[in-house]
């Protein structure tokens, strides 16, 4: 019933900025646990595996919900994903190199990718997918 009521009242823009909010939460979250036993370069895959999973699921529950129940919706994972891998390998990569070669804090490093691939998912979106 609650659910019914969040996918009634939020537009589907506002959907999608809490779901995103809530994977750079998990993702900076899962980023410092993992950083704690292994490097940077891991730690930034793991948490953009872990967090573009878990967009997907909200989004199936609360964005799709209706489409969602169907089993087949599964299929759509990896385009899904790979939807998301350009910002990912921003991510990914940026963390790394400014943790490595500019001597950024490890969290402070995947802070800065997330935003930097944020920016450039926009601009891509905007300028390269749009009909802009």
């Amino acid at each position: 019933m609650y659910l019914k009521q969040i996918q009634a009242r939020f537009p589907t823009p506002l959907k999608f900025i809490a779901i995103g909010c809530l994977g750079v939460i998990t993702n900076l979250s899962v980023f410092t646990v993992v950083n704690l036993v292994s490097t940077v370069l891991i730690a930034s895959t793991f948490a953009f595996l872990i967090s573009v999973t878990q967009n997907f699921v909200l989004h199936g529950i609360v964005t799709w919900s209706r489409e969602f129940r169907d089993i087949k919706r599964f299929k759509t994972y990896i385009p899904f994903v790979t939807g998301y891998l350009f910002g990912g390998c921003i991510t990914i990569l940026s963390s790394h190199s400014l943790h490595e070669y500019f001597f950024f804090s490890p969290p402070f490093a995947q802070i800065t990718g997330i935003g930097l691939a944020t920016v450039l998912n926009y601009f891509v979106s905007y300028f390269v997918l749009g009909k802009h």
